[in-house]
């Protein structure tokens, strides 16, 4: 077995040392049925407890129901014509087909692989999370001694379409040496840093805190954020 480090992306794959060749009608490798997992999991410091986290300007958010919306979980490669922008193209992408409920850590499977299961020789560089959307509800207090909402509350309404995925670096090869078949696991976290730098009091429209596009600077910061939550593959 290989282990890849890469920070927070750590990715498994088996290695079989006996030689292979390609039948006809099959590919350097099969993916197998696989998962998506996607939890909010809020550090033990950001943690206050009755489902009430502590951002770093000193809010108070109670999350009472949160889900990631995700169109496809995507192995991608480096694009060969690419110039000096690097650009990425599926080498195989896995519907999702479901919100995630991010409060029960929920876990789906992921079955279809379009265009195959059967897949060519190459360097999987990328997983990319494609289409994603994140709700939440629930309610948010105190926060600055100046500018906050001292002892009052306001109701949160999220509902924030991302510009542009969620992804992560990877470097798996598909080849006639490895890794054969095989299933991959992949995981979202996001902890209480999810809301860091947003001044709630100041996205409060008809008496709550409402986030719900990237162009505003609640939104921008959300946005940006949720890309930088922990996303890992590994490879069974």
């Amino acid at each position: 077995m290989r282990c890849f480090d890469f920070g927070p992306i750590t990715v498994t794959a088996l290695i079989f040392t006996a030689g292979c060749t390609l039948d006809d009608g099959t590919g350097f490798a099969t993916l197998e049925d696989s998962a998506l997992r996607a939890r909010f999991e809020p550090t033990a410091s950001g943690n206050l407890g009755g489902g009430r986290v502590l951002t770093d300007l000193g809010y108070e958010v109670l999350v009472t129901q949160a889900s990631l919306g995700v169109d496809s979980v995507d192995l991608e490669q480096t694009n060969p014509t690419a110039a000096e922008t690097p650009s990425f193209e599926p080498v195989v992408s896995m519907p999702v087909g479901k919100p995630l409920d991010l409060l029960s850590a929920e876990r789906v499977s992921l079955n279809r692989f379009e265009p195959s299961k059967e897949l060519p020789q190459a360097t999987l560089s990328r997983l990319a999370l494609l289409g994603p959307r994140l709700t939440l509800s629930g309610e948010v207090a105190k926060g600055p001694p100046t500018g906050g909402f001292g002892a009052a509350t306001a109701p949160l309404h999220v509902d924030l379409a991302l510009p542009q995925a969620l992804e992560a670096e990877i470097a798996l090869v598909i080849d006639r040496d490895e890794p054969g078949v095989f299933s991959v696991s992949v995981d979202w976290r996001a902890t209480e840093a999810l809301f860091a730098g947003i001044d709630f009091a100041q996205s409060v429209t008809a008496g709550q805190v409402e986030i719900v596009t990237p162009a505003s600077s609640a939104g921008a910061m959300l946005a940006a954020s949720t890309a930088r939550s922990e996303l890992t593959l590994t490879v069974h």
